[in-house]
């Protein structure tokens, strides 16, 4: 059942999770979320090189999205693996309750 905020809020939440196999530089996972011009994205480098590699580039990431008219609340890289989620659940990045 949805409350009555949801009802009368028409902006649809897209969420998206990437697996990429970088061979040399290992593996990049990333979950991104959008939800009318608001967008955010956490990625996990299994290699702590590529992380810092990545970790460079999300300044001109973020402007890039800025120029598409997107407004980023958080753009970030970790070391390591994304937590375990089911399948069929998510991870909310953005406040999906205002």
């Amino acid at each position: 059942e949805k409350d009555k905020k949801q009802l009368t809020n028409p902006e649809k939440i897209w969420s998206v999770k990437l697996h990429f196999d970088l061979e040399t530089y290992g593996k990049l996972t990333a979950y991104a979320t959008l939800r009318g011009k608001r967008m955010a994205a956490t990625l996990w480098a299994s290699h702590t090189a590529t992380a810092k590699l990545v970790s460079i580039e999300l300044d001109k990431m973020s402007e890039t999205f800025s120029r598409l008219g997107l407004t980023v609340q958080s753009l970030q890289c970790n070391v390591g693996e994304p937590p375990d989620l089911d399948p069929n659940s998510g991870i909310n990045l953005l406040d999906v309750k205002t």
